[in-house]
């Protein structure tokens, strides 16, 4: 049966150009990020191959603004970090959905970066660096 679902996910891939799709949609959403953080005035980095894009914050309370960010994300109904993995599943409408979502959260960051009120708005622990030990 692997052989069989391998050939077959071949096959739909080559059927559907689902290699262009994925580079399309993570074009889209990098491209969101660079416009959220020139709207917000936040100097960020966008990196990695289109279908797997990251961005990160160039300041020293980064942790805090990717804290910030995936907070602010869930509660608009989007678990997200500061990375995206393209999906044959994502649509066009739903990168515009993110990108509306990801300019208000980014504005959001901007002005508690300047305000420097983390503590007030933040619900739980910073997120980790690297692969430190969690226990």
């Amino acid at each position: 049966i692997g052989l069989v679902a391998a050939l077959a996910t071949i096959r739909k891939h080559r059927e559907h150009q689902v290699h262009e799709h994925l580079i399309d949609i993570g074009k889209q959403v990098k491209q969101s990020w660079k416009k959220a953080a020139s709207i917000a005035k936040l100097d960020i980095v966008v990196s990695g191959i289109d279908p797997l894009g990251n961005f990160s914050f160039q300041y020293e309370d980064s942790r805090q603004m990717r804290t910030y960010f995936a907070q602010r994300m869930l509660d608009h109904g989007i678990m997200a970090k500061n990375a995206f993995y393209a999906s044959f599943a994502h649509t066009d409408a739903h990168v515009e959905r993110y990108a509306s979502i990801v300019e208000k959260v980014f504005l959001e960051i901007a002005s508690c970066h300047e305000n420097n009120n983390w503590s007030s708005v933040l619900k739980g622990d910073l997120v980790h660096e690297g692969f430190q030990r969690l226990a």
